[in-house]
């Protein structure tokens, strides 16, 4: 795909440069029709094929413009993108914690539970 848009981009390049020699001539063709003289009827013939050239220049080039734009954004979608989001930390840190630790915080949690719901049930005392 992409040697089809590079080879594209390469006509665009070269009708593009023969376009603008082109219009410089046709300009040129009828700068001298203005100074030609009427008896002569042929000298508008040169002129006339001037801006023929150019007006066939001007269609393929527009065309080539058309044909690289899509292939330009059929390259584009079929381009994968990646996006990094988040770098892995190599070696990766081992969160455990140990078994004694694990034994004491499991036992003042259940120890804090514990009084919490003695707390709760603790009847309050009838006066008399």
């Amino acid at each position: 795909m992409r040697v089809n848009v590079n080879r594209l981009q390469n006509r665009a390049d070269s009708i593009g440069r023969l376009l603008n020699r082109k219009t410089y001539a046709a300009a040129g063709a009828n700068a001298i029709m203005l100074d030609a003289n009427p008896a002569f009827a042929t000298l508008g013939v040169g002129a006339e094929l001037q801006e023929r050239d150019k007006r066939v220049l001007q269609t393929i080039y527009s065309e080539i413009i058309k044909n690289l734009e899509v292939s330009r954004s059929m390259l584009m979608q079929e381009t994968p993108t990646f996006q990094i989001v988040d770098e892995p930390e190599m070696p990766l840190k081992k969160n455990k914690m140990r078994y004694s630790m694990g034994i004491v915080l499991g036992g003042l949690v259940i120890g804090a539970f514990y009084c919490l719901f003695l707390l709760i049930k603790r009847k309050p005392e009838s006066q008399v």
